[in-house]
């Protein structure tokens, strides 16, 4: 996936969907192999966090609702297919039409999915409107929520700085995430389209990239004017038959 606008541009992304049995009752699992820092990504070297957890703190093995490493949450863009926002609902809701239901009947166009991952990296209102309780990834949350509040403090006129409160525990929403969503997005936009991850053969069965890989080496200019010009043939003989 290209990012070629936004906060995180110009990162280039592997995402991965598969589609469970259950389908569509249940969303599809969206990963991504690419290590970004994201509100919606989980980061690749945990496996702690839920489309429920609002602290990120470990939860239970046994939790149905856990992402997996890269694993991007789609329960901002669609709660409707989460059970948990849906048992949290005021009993006043109890007259609508059930969630899982509208879900299973009319499930979102893949195309629909797509667009909306691709939208949470280059839109900054969809990252302004994503939830602690939606989050994948806490940490990212509140780095994002640090890096919004230092754009808005900065464009306001200068004001007297109050006392400093009295020293206590500070939850993770209030610690000093300065520069800590610019450094971390930086390096991951680098890594993802740096030469070692966009030609490497990494990921098992990328034969796209393994053949990237193979052309991009000097040696292999006969074999790349080969396929340019198969190519070129197959497209003219295609027009013909038109």
């Amino acid at each position: 996936m290209f990012i070629r606008k936004g906060p995180y541009a110009p990162a280039v992304l592997r995402v991965q969907i598969s589609f469970p049995r259950a389908y569509p009752a249940v969303p599809p699992l969206v990963t991504l192999s690419t290590d970004i820092f994201h509100p919606l990504v989980t980061p690749l070297t945990t496996y702690t966090y839920t489309t429920g957890s609002a602290s990120g703190e470990t939860v239970s093995a046994t939790d149905e609702e856990r992402f997996p490493p890269g694993g991007f949450s789609l329960r901002h863009g669609f709660p409707q297919w989460f059970s948990r926002s849906r048992r949290s609902a005021p009993a006043a809701k109890s007259n609508q039409p059930d969630a899982s239901g509208e879900a299973s009947a009319h499930p979102p166009p893949v195309a629909k999915i797509l667009k909306y991952i691709q939208a949470s990296f280059s839109d900054e209102s969809i990252l302004d409107s994503v939830t602690i309780e939606s989050a994948a990834n806490p940490g990212a949350y509140h780095a994002w929520r640090s890096y919004r509040d230092n754009q808005y403090t900065e464009m306001q006129p200068m004001t007297k700085p109050s006392a400093a409160p009295a020293t206590r525990s500070r939850h993770p929403g209030e610690w000093n995430w300065e520069g800590v969503w610019e450094e971390r997005v930086k390096k991951g936009i680098n890594g993802s389209i740096s030469d070692g991850v966009l030609y490497s053969a990494g990921v098992e069965g990328d034969d796209v990239v393994g053949v990237a890989a193979k052309f991009k080496s000097p040696t292999s200019d006969d074999h790349r004017f080969g396929l340019l010009k198969s190519i070129g043939t197959l497209s003219r003989r295609r027009r013909r038959e038109f």
